[in-house]
């Protein structure tokens, strides 16, 4: 047991050192020790993630943030967040991520650590799913390695590095639909409503949830998913071609802002923009069905 032990330290350490010195060449190192089931591996791939998510070329969304991340340092609390009907700023920054935006810029820190933050807490919190599932069926090494595969996937890099909001609310939503259905723990909806608060478009999927009374979906429970997202999606446009007056202006402010004036909605458009919670839909599926 004791010589296991250091065998298991030593390689730790190799695994540690290499990856410190030669980052990219440890990867495969890390694959191996996720196989054998050491967590710290998995922190390992997470914090590679994060690094990774640091060279994505701020574009798009990102770029918006950017420079709200560079205008936030220059303003207050009450300029930055002032809920201002006639401010286009104030619509699109009632959000978590930007607040925490808004302290990452006072700091004087960088916006790509901001970015790397992010990436990291999503594949932490889904590889705490995994753990979890792991250690409640004893999974084999070869199973165990299969979850980590689709669980590592099911996670929107992309969408995280180039939206933040959407990619890491779907994260959320995920963990919280973990703990509060497969669980039984009401301390998943702590994490449900905290990724409403990152994207109000969270509000339809924690809608279908307080909907669900059983602790577990039936079958049929698919239709009626697919139901009311649909219902959600024709509505949108419903409200978008009465051309209500405040509703307007929030989407306006949301989309065009100063950055965006390119974009326009359209049913691809917004198809594509409900398609960022693919990952979740699929994760109600396989713990449900």
């Amino acid at each position: 047991m004791i010589k296991n032990q250091s065998r298991s330290l030593i390689n730790k350490i190799l695994v540690i050192s290499v990856f410190i010195i030669y980052l990219l060449g440890s990867v495969p190192l890390i694959l191996v020790d996720i196989y054998n089931k050491r967590k710290y591996a998995f922190i390992l791939l997470a914090i590679f993630m994060g690094l990774w998510a640091m060279l994505y070329y701020p574009f798009g969304d990102q770029y918006r943030y950017f420079n709200d991340f560079e205008r936030y340092f220059y303003l207050d609390f009450n300029e930055a967040f002032l809920f201002n009907i006639a401010s286009e700023f104030s619509l699109y920054t009632i959000n978590l991520i930007d607040y925490f935006l808004f302290e990452y810029s006072k700091a004087g820190l960088h916006f790509e650590g901001f970015r790397f933050l992010l990436v990291f807490i999503a594949y932490l919190l889904t590889f705490h799913v995994h753990w979890n599932i792991d250690s409640e069926y004893f999974l084999s090494k070869k199973e165990s390695f299969y979850l980590f595969i689709v669980l590592f996937l099911l996670v929107p890099f992309f969408w995280i590095c180039f939206g933040f909001r959407t990619g890491f609310g779907t994260c959320l939503v995920m963990y919280g639909v973990y703990w509060l259905f497969y669980r039984n723990k009401k301390c998943g909806w702590l994490a449900i409503v905290l990724a409403c608060l990152v994207h109000f478009m969270f509000l339809l999927i924690a809608i279908i949830l307080l909907f669900s009374v059983k602790k577990r979906f039936a079958r049929f429970s698919l239709i009626r998913i697919s139901f009311y997202v649909i219902l959600g999606y024709i509505a949108f446009l419903f409200l978008l071609k009465l051309d209500f007056p405040f509703f307007q202006l929030i989407v306006d402010s949301y989309v065009y802002g100063d950055y965006g004036r390119e974009y326009h909605w359209t049913s691809l458009t917004i198809g594509l923009f409900l398609l960022h919670t693919f990952p979740c839909l699929i994760l109600l599926y396989a713990f449900f069905v």
